[in-house]
């Protein structure tokens, strides 16, 4: 074993970082992290950032310098509007002390639209800081999208209950003899599109069911 040159400064505090080197005209910058998955940003709004004191910039896709190429997406910061995973850096903020950037970073404010579910033939696009329970729905619904088996035949039951018109979700469990085990099954249906929601209202206990568009189960 070979001991470290720099251990016993570092474990007596005696060693100095990078950051407690003063350097002259230095500039902080704090980045913006997407809140969506997957999707595109629509708009951004950098106009609160820009009008604190001590801010330099606020790099954006719009204004960053074109890369040449990466070979590695995570590394072309900026050069498009597309977003790719959450927590990709949409933007920054450049700012003369570290505070002030993370401030300002937290100003700017962007629109996105998020593509949900496009696998399974839901057309939409959701707007990020629009209705923020629709994500959350979204998370529940995508939870049990894996094909269940139907031993208990609930599907059929779940199906009767709405034949009639929209059902409170907890009253529409309650028809079943399994209600805890209809719970997942019927959320499994609403992401199959075969029972359907209104994506506009939170999704709980009062939520209203329909029939939805599809058929036949998954």
């Amino acid at each position: 074993m070979t001991a470290r040159v720099d251990g016993p400064d570092k474990v007596t505090g005696r060693a100095r970082y990078a950051f407690e080197h003063p350097v002259d005209g230095a500039a902080y910058v704090w980045a913006v992290p997407s809140v969506i998955a997957k999707g595109s940003i629509r708009s951004i709004d950098a106009s609160a950032a820009l009008a604190l004191p001590g801010v330099l910039a606020v790099i954006t896709p719009d204004n960053a310098p074109r890369l040449s190429g990466t070979g590695d997406p995570e590394l072309a910061l900026f050069q498009s509007r597309a977003v790719a995973y959450r927590g990709q850096f949409v933007a920054a903020a450049v700012a003369d002390t570290i505070e002030v950037a993370r401030e300002a970073a937290d100003r700017v404010k962007f629109a996105a639209s998020a593509e949900a579910a496009l696998a399974c033939g839901w057309r939409y696009g959701v707007v990020g800081g629009w209705r923020p329970h629709v994500m959350t729905t979204l998370d529940t619904l995508s939870a049990q999208r894996r094909p269940l088996s139907d031993p208990l035949g609930l599907a059929g039951t779940l199906l009767a209950a709405v034949a009639s018109g929209p059902v409170r979700f907890a009253d529409l469990v309650a028809v079943t003899c399994y209600p805890a085990v209809a719970r997942a099954f019927a959320i499994h249906l609403i992401w199959h599109r075969v029972l359907a929601i209104d994506l506009a209202v939170p999704f709980g206990d009062s939520a209203l069911v329909w029939r939805g568009a599809a058929r036949s189960g998954p």
